[in-house]
Formats: structure tokens, C-alpha cells, sequence
């Protein structure tokens, strides 16, 4: 069951409302702040979609969002940060953007966690009392009450997201490394798999070539579907492969050619960083932008 928005009226500029989240502060923070989560919650009552979503997270920075409606036309949003304090606090200017248009609020949102759980409270300033019972009368509370059971879901599912992430960047790796031994054996180029001593240091130094390649792509891909903390699942998951790659030393030590899995596990947490590396340089920007 959907948990209420409480709303009230501290003074008669003022508006606040507090939500809570069963999730940690960190994470509603960033459902709050990256534009990748905000898109998918912050729509307001159905039949909205939203068209733009730019954040730029920073004091001085900017933020626009843009959203479309086959009946109501467009609308936007924009505002300027005063405050950031991640996870505890942002403070932000909101003001509709359409010609004319002068009046600016000014919002506060605090975060606060108890036991796994994140109370959101968001007060805003409006410049005078007739500008907040416009807002009031707004229609205001069904938006931010179909928004956040929205963001609800979306909290829900960032720990399955992040397996996913792991599982799929593994079997990336797992699945084209077998497709290319494969298509090699078929071609005789390498030898089938019941007869390793005929395999050569070529040919092996061929396969550590394109393993290492996939390698970095599935830690890349990793990173690209984590929901978040992208690095940290890309090394993570070079930690577990190393860990696999040095039994596999072990396993293989008695059919010789051993530089071949000593190099195999010693180059997995570098393409880990590498692949995460590739994500950073990649979608910085994306990082602020969407």
C-alpha cells in the first residue's frame, strides 16, 4: 500500500510535505538527483511524459525538466541549486518556464534515515501568499502523490538491477569467449578441447587477446546497467573474477602452459577498472544530463 503525503501549511508562503521511503537516504538521494531515475518517476498523474531532464548537481548549477501531454500541451520546470549537501539536503529556485512567467519559489529538501527507512520533507517558499494558493489549488498533491508511488517502484528494484548487472556482465564474457573457441575450433585453427597438448603458446596468446577485449566490454556493460555506483560493480565484480580466474590456475597448472591462466587472472581486476574507466569517460555527461 502506497504510503500518504502528509501536506501541510507552516506559513502562508510556505507549503511542506514529508513522504516516506523504505530505502536508505543514499539511495532516494540519488533517485532524487540523477536524471537517468528521475525520468522515470517524476511524471505526475497519468498521461504525462516527460521530454527533457538536465541536472546540473552543483551550487550555481541549473536543472530544466519538460513534460508533454496529448491533451494538456507542455509544461516545464527550472531552477538553479543554492544547496547541496548529499544525502542530507538540497535547497533549489523552482520557477514554471513560460513567456511572462516571474514568479520563483524557493524549495528545501531534507533527508532523514531511521532502521533502512528515509523520511523525504520538502518545504517550499513561495514570493507571496497568492502564489502558494495558486500552487494549493494546483492540483498539486495527486501529482506528488502518483510521482512518489512511482519513486516507490523505482527504489524497489535497484537491488535486483544491480544482480543483474553482475550476472549480465559475466555472461557476456562467459558467452562470447565460448562462441569465439567455438568458431575457431570449427575453423581448425584451434584444436578441440579433448586434445589440449596440442595447443600452442600462439594460439593461447590469441585467446588471452580477445578474452581480455570481451573482458573489459562485459566490466563496461557492467557498469553501464548498474543502477547505480558504477565503478563500485565493476570492480566488485573484478574482485569475484579474479577470485574464479586464480582457481582456474590451480585447476589448469597440471597442462601446462601456465602463463596463460596466471595472465588470465592477473589481468582481470585491470580490465574491471578499464571497463569502468571507458563508462566514466563515456556518459560523464550523462551523469548531469539525459
Amino acid at each position: 500500500m502506497a504510503k500518504p503525503v502528509v501536506l501541510t501549511t507552516p506559513s502562508e508562503r510556505e507549503i511542506s510535505w514529508i513522504r516516506e521511503f523504505r530505502a536508505p537516504r543514499k539511495l532516494v538521494f540519488e533517485a532524487l538527483t540523477r536524471p537517468e531515475l528521475i525520468r522515470r518517476w517524476m511524471l505526475g498523474p497519468p498521461g504525462w511524459t516527460m521530454t527533457e531532464c538536465s541536472v546540473d548537481l552543483r551550487v550555481g548549477g541549473s536543472y530544466r525538466w519538460s513534460w508533454t501531454h496529448a491533451e494538456q500541451g507542455t509544461m516545464a520546470m527550472v531552477g538553479v541549486y543554492r544547496e547541496v549537501a548529499a544525502p542530507d539536503r538540497i535547497v533549489s529556485t523552482e520557477r514554471y518556464d513560460f513567456p511572462g512567467n516571474e514568479e520563483e519559489a524557493v524549495g528545501t529538501v531534507i533527508l532523514t534515515e531511521t532502521a533502512g527507512r528515509t523520511v523525504v520533507q520538502t518545504t517550499m517558499l513561495y514570493s507571496s501568499p497568492a502564489a502558494r494558493d495558486a500552487a494549493l489549488q494546483s492540483g498539486m498533491d495527486a501529482g506528488m502523490a502518483a510521482s512518489y508511488a512511482r519513486l516507490d517502484g523505482v527504489l524497489r528494484r535497484r537491488w535486483p538491477q544491480s544482480a543483474s548487472a553482475l550476472v549480465g556482465g559475466f555472461a557476456v564474457v562467459a558467452v562470447l569467449s565460448t562462441v569465439t573457441d567455438a568458431a575457431l575450433e570449427a575453423a581448425r585453427i584451434f584444436p578441440p578441447l579433448d586434445r589440449p597438448q596440442d595447443t600452442t603458446d600462439g594460439m593461447l596468446a590469441v585467446a588471452l587477446a580477445y578474452r581480455t577485449v570481451y573482458t573489459v566490454l562485459g566490466f563496461f556493460l557492467t557498469a553501464l546497467w548498474a543502477p547505480r555506483a558504477p565503478r563500485a560493480h565493476a570492480l566488485g565484480l573484478g574482485v569475484f573474477g579474479t577470485v574464479v580466474a586464480g582457481a582456474g590456475v590451480v585447476a589448469m597448472w597440471s597442462f601446462g602452459h601456465q602463463w596463460y591462466s596466471i595472465l588470465l587472472a592477473a589481468l582481470t581486476l585491470p580490465c574491471a577498472w578499464l571497463g569502468a574507466f571507458l563508462h566514466s569517460r563515456l556518459f560523464q555527461k550523462e551523469s548531469h544530463r539525459a
